[in-house]
């Protein structure tokens, strides 16, 4: 429910089980526009599956810095991070609600699952 590649699954499975009639689709850029469908149901779907994703990173983020105690940097890894509709932005917002005392910066690395930890130490 965090992943940005599995997220579109998230939505076929949903639409199905709210009786929702749109054909399924096959990536999360297509989940994405479907922001903006004519059909409110559809787009009202889309956006609570981005936020409920966003609001989990947000968790997981908010909860590492509670657990530090501490200013931290974050990699963040992700077109859906990064370019996604309002992700970055959700995210970021909601850390700041749940730990106010401490604050994230969030850092793009090419290549972070190599050299993401070698960037926070240098």
């Amino acid at each position: 429910e965090i992943s940005g590649a599995y997220l579109y699954r998230h939505f076929n499975i949903m639409a199905q089980k709210r009786e929702i009639l749109i054909p399924e689709i096959t990536n999360t850029r297509e989940l994405e526009a479907l922001l903006t469908h004519a059909d409110p149901a559809v787009s009202s779907l889309a956006r609570e599956i981005l936020d409920y994703s966003a609001s989990l990173v947000a968790a997981q983020v908010a909860g590492i810095l509670e657990f530090s105690k501490r200013d931290l940097v974050f990699i963040m890894q992700g077109s859906l991070y990064w370019k996604g509709n309002n992700f970055k932005e959700t995210v970021e917002r909601l850390v700041t609600e749940l730990c106010p005392e401490y604050h994230a910066s969030y850092e793009n690395v090419l290549h972070s699952d190599l050299f993401g930890a070698a960037k926070l130490v240098g």
